[in-house]
């Protein structure tokens, strides 16, 4: 699965698409031949998202087909660029704070007391009573 974040147009909150795993492979390749080989932003192009029937002989599905439509330019895309640039960092902010408060409530199921130290002599060296037997001593309390 892929999420992918798309401002529509006169929208000011981008929506979440997830594309399926028969999708993924035609976005890539959409993606590089309309971004990575031009050497522009994602950002950066109006893109046109549709749906295509497909049938592997048993079962009907779909998968996504993208077209680039126009490029942004001149303060369009600086307007774009901005826009974009904020909600990637407010998007990571929102992430990191996922991943703290996820780690306040890892509990891994163990109680852990704090003793000081353990029962010993003088040398720091301790050991361990031997094995209680419950039939023929009384266990302590």
């Amino acid at each position: 699965m892929r999420i992918l974040y798309l401002l529509r147009s006169g929208e000011y909150m981008p929506i979440q698409l997830t594309l399926p795993p028969t999708s993924i492979s035609p976005f890539r390749e959409f993606l590089n031949q309309s971004f990575a080989i031009r050497r522009r932003a994602t950002f950066g192009s109006v893109v046109q998202i549709g749906l295509k029937k497909m049938n592997n002989g048993t079962n009907d599905y779909s998968v996504a087909t993208f077209r680039r439509l126009y490029d942004f330019t001149g303060e369009e895309l600086v307007q774009i660029r901005a826009y974009a640039d904020g909600f990637k960092e407010q998007v990571k902010g929102i992430l990191q704070q996922r991943a703290a408060s996820t780690e306040e409530l890892h509990d891994d199921g163990c109680d852990y007391l704090e003793t000081g130290t353990l029962p010993g002599d003088k040398n720091g060296n301790f050991s361990l009573p031997s094995a209680i037997d419950g039939e023929r001593e009384a266990l302590p309390a």
